[in-house]
């Protein structure tokens, strides 16, 4: 464990020092440890996985519960917990500074997880969700919404490579926390994330729907639950943009044939302003296909895809709302990058 801190000692220098290829060497050794130690994992004696006291002794672990430690032992995870409290410690003290190591943790922590997939151990894949889940409080806490923005994919990546390998349950349970921090970050005033959780789930759900999934009413169901009543201009926008996601999901169905699921998107917005309606539907109809600014992600959420905009339209004139044309020549509301 000295050599996994002192690993963890070159990346934080590094960070302070703005060494920025000092950093990801650090970051990747990290990750060759992890992955090296999972193809090793089976081959170790049970005694490997003993808390003893030195390892109880670590600052990693000497303020867990004991409770906590006992599960630690009977999963036999200390070893990536340690791995993962270390990534943790350098995505915290790179918020609003050095983003790039945010980035790098982020995606070495899903790699870490599309790997315990692939090799059916749930308590890791469990393990980096709540890293996961850890790292997205630390965004809210410090406002990082760019850091938030780009993360988020990363996140979603897991649920994908969990629906490829038939495991439900994380994707589900993926979802749920989409929107518990899309709903939290709502609360924070980070509107843009919460319209960023949106697009993502519009992804996962049609990925869901792609493959066919059980789950993709279920999926449905908490991707609905994520709006919230606007009172303000803000947040009137950032409802707006809740809802185009929602509307691009639905004309998806329709384009797959699944009426009954835009049904079900229907019946949820149909109580919605007229006038926001027809606003919604303006945007979207003028949208581009890529953000005018150079972003990582380089995605502009409420693209409509020529094959989907007749679906679009369709679904559209289920409301009583004036029609509109179908490539108005006026621009939409601009879709704002994360600061």
């Amino acid at each position: 464990m000295t050599a996994l801190d002192e690993i963890k000692g070159i990346a934080t220098s590094a960070i302070h020092q703005r060494e920025g290829p000092i950093m990801l060497d650090a970051l990747n050794s990290l990750k060759v440890c992890a992955l090296f130690y999972a193809g090793l994992k089976l081959r170790l004696p049970d005694g490997w996985y003993k808390l003893t006291e030195p390892i109880c002794r670590d600052p990693d672990f000497v303020s867990v519960d004991n409770v906590m430690l006992a599960e630690i032992q009977k999963q036999k995870i200390w070893m990536e917990l340690k791995i993962f409290r270390l990534y943790q410690a350098i995505f915290t003290d790179s918020l609003n500074d050095f983003r790039g190591a945010c980035y790098m943790v982020a995606i070495h922590t899903r790699e870490m997880a599309e790997q315990a997939l692939k090799c059916q151990r749930s308590e890791i894949v469990y393990l980096a969700i709540k890293f996961f889940n850890t790292y997205l409080r630390a965004v809210i806490n410090a406002r990082d919404i760019r850091t938030g923005y780009n993360i988020i994919k990363q996140y979603r990546l897991i649920a994908e490579a969990a629906l490829q390998h038939q495991d439900e349950a994380v994707v589900l349970e993926i979802a749920q926390y989409f929107r518990y921090y899309s709903l939290t970050a709502y609360k924070a005033g980070l509107l843009f994330l919460t319209e960023t959780f949106a697009f993502d789930l519009l992804l996962l759900a049609q990925s869901c729907c792609k493959a066919k999934s059980t789950m993709n009413q279920n999926i449905l169901e908490i991707f609905l639950r994520i709006d919230q009543d606007a009172e303000s201009e803000q947040q009137e926008s950032t409802l707006r943009g809740v809802r185009k996601s929602q509307a691009k999901l639905a004309a998806f169905y329709l384009m797959c044939g699944d009426l009954p699921l835009a049904r079900i998107i229907y019946q949820d917005m149909n109580n919605e302003p007229n006038t926001r309606l027809k606003i919604i539907q303006d945007e979207l109809q003028s949208s581009r296909p890529d953000f005018w600014e150079f972003t990582d992600r380089g995605e502009d959420f409420y693209y409509v895809e020529p094959s989907l905009r007749p679906f679009l339209m369709e679904f559209f004139s289920w409301f009583d709302i004036s029609p509109t044309s179908q490539y108005p020549s006026k621009e939409g509301q601009l879709n704002l990058a994360p600061n």
